[in-house]
């Protein structure tokens, strides 16, 4: 990650200066999550100024997983508002994008509400399963390491 933060450096100013700014603080938001600096990511991402509907909604992805991570859940389940009414507002976003990312947010929101209150097992294999049914889902592997450690603490409780 040294050599990405090292080739970002170098060639951010070879773009255009109206998206300069915007790719360099969305490289370095992803670099830095990679990397496990999980509050110096989203300080970048939150700085993005997205170039189009593609890099907004992948910096929201990013910051969806940063915010649970973070146990930052009013900011996710805001950011989840955000997003759904950017969905329905802009009609530029691919027709066959738009429910992958409905998917998402639903899995998502969840998965918040499963987390941040008092869960029982069967709420996360239920979870589990409906994710395991999707053959597109966004994150999908993160949500799945997200099931897998509230099994593990539920196991230990």
């Amino acid at each position: 990650s040294d050599i990405a933060i090292e080739f970002v450096e170098n060639n951010f100013k070879k773009l255009d200066p109206k998206i300069r700014n915007s790719v360099y603080d969305y490289c370095m938001g992803v670099i830095n999550l990679k990397k496990g600096n999980k509050e110096e990511s989203l300080k970048y991402l939150a700085k993005v100024d997205p170039i189009d509907y593609l890099m907004k909604l992948n910096a929201d992805l990013y910051r969806f997983s940063l915010f649970y991570d973070l146990k930052y859940f009013e900011n996710a389940l805001s950011l989840c508002d955000s997003v759904s009414e950017y969905l329905k507002y802009h009609k530029e976003i691919n027709k066959e994008m738009k429910p992958l990312y409905i998917d998402f947010l639903n899995c998502y929101r969840q998965l918040i509400k499963i987390n941040s209150g008092k869960f029982n097992s069967s709420e996360v294999d239920e979870l589990e399963i409906l994710i395991e049914s999707k053959n597109s889902l966004f994150l999908k592997s993160w949500f799945l390491k997200k099931i897998e450690e509230m099994k593990t603490e539920t196991d230990q409780n």
